[in-house]
């Protein structure tokens, strides 16, 4: 699928760099004006869209106070192979009584043709 994605993108003239740290500009603007970008080996590519495409720090500060331990060295939240939270078992609560229920009794549903 990825090769035959940048085939179809090259073939309409996009220029793919990888492996390589774009230096210039920064990434910090999402809506660059058309330019040049240079990267760290001195390569220059001019552009008229850019798309950041790059790793960054997850934005994980909030979850540090109550679910430390839930989070690896680098911040991320660690996850099991099916993508739960590693080490917690989540489970579905009913937040409401049925109408009429107010002991906390399990609701029961009328028999069929009553």
């Amino acid at each position: 699928m990825a090769a035959y994605a940048a085939k179809f993108l090259e073939r309409r003239g996009v220029v793919i760099v990888t492996g390589e740290r774009i230096e210039s500009p920064a990434p910090s603007d999402t809506f660059a004006e058309p330019g040049e970008a240079r990267t760290t080996s001195g390569k220059c590519v001019g552009y008229d869209v850019i798309f950041w495409c790059i790793g960054g720090r997850p934005n994980t500060d909030y979850l540090h106070a109550h679910f430390f331990e839930h989070l690896d060295a680098d911040g991320r939240v660690r996850v099991t192979p099916q993508l739960r939270v590693e080490g917690e078992e989540l489970r579905a609560r009913r937040h409401h009584q049925p109408q009429g229920k107010q002991d906390g009794a399990p609701h029961q549903r009328p028999s069929p043709g009553r």
